[in-house]
């Protein structure tokens, strides 16, 4: 098994790291949960999935932190100054607030950009199911009229005249 170490700048120290969650929220329903390795440090939150480039959250960024119940799963919520909301499970969850809570006391201010507020994962994944379904339901439709005039035709002239 290997390892996954995050990617550091200099004077950034790793406080904690956590298996965990993060999932596309949508009203009370979650979908897309994606397996990470969660990294507190004392400047962000580092998101290392086993392949692809890690992705930050920076700590002094955030402006409110709860728990919520969503389906099955008690997520911690995290909101940002921008309005992003980032969605997680975490392995020892009230731990880790409670050290995020601690290292978002004294995160410095760094200059890194804050996810934007934007339409989130699953609602993008919800219209591009509808775009689907509506080209689905309209190959369907084709069809069933395509079927409709084949059968009307073969009946034209098997009839006898």
């Amino acid at each position: 098994m290997f390892e996954m170490k995050p990617e550091l700048r200099e004077g950034e120290a790793v406080f904690g790291e956590y298996g965990a969650t993060v999932y596309q929220v949508r009203g009370k329903m979650s979908s897309g949960g994606s397996n990470i390795r969660l990294f507190l440090t004392n400047q962000r939150l580092i998101l290392k999935a086993g392949i692809g480039p890690q992705r930050t959250l920076p700590i002094y960024a955030i402006s409110n932190m709860r728990e919520e119940q969503i389906g099955f799963h008690t997520m911690a919520c995290l909101e940002f100054s921008n309005g992003h909301l980032e969605w997680f499970t975490v392995q020892n969850q009230a731990q880790f607030l409670q050290a995020l809570q601690s290292a978002r006391a004294q995160a410095p201010e760094i200059p890194e950009v804050v996810p934007q507020a934007s339409l989130s994962p699953a609602t993008k994944t919800t219209l591009g199911s509808g775009l689907i379904i509506l080209i689905i339901a309209g190959c369907v439709l084709v069809c069933i009229v395509l079927l409709i005039i084949l059968v009307g035709a073969f009946l034209f002239f098997v009839q006898p005249h």
